[in-house]
């Protein structure tokens, strides 16, 4: 799988990868918790947003209808605020 191996670029392989996010990726139904998770997950390792959604969609076959309208809110800040500075904690929001 390409998009697997490119996740692995920024992640490492599949292996090392925590068990709790590899169970969100392929095996449960998304809903808001489980997509925070694994959104937190991949922008907390840099992997682009975009790499982290059809990964997820490619992985779980339920991804493809119920985590559409879930990743498009998610709103990740992490010192993208002009006065944050380097060390700010990155925020994961559910709107």
């Amino acid at each position: 799988m390409i998009l697997l191996q490119a996740v692995e670029q920024y992640l490492g392989s599949l292996n090392t990868w925590p068990a709790s996010i590899i169970t969100y990726l392929f095996a449960e139904t998304p809903s808001p918790p489980v997509v925070e998770n694994l959104t937190a997950f991949f922008a907390g390792n840099d992997v682009p947003t975009t790499l982290a959604y059809r990964l997820n969609r490619a992985c779980n076959p339920e991804a493809e209808t119920n985590s559409c309208a879930s990743y498009s809110t998610h709103v990740i800040l992490c010192g993208t605020h002009p006065t944050a500075s380097d060390d700010t904690p990155c925020i994961i929001m559910y709107v």
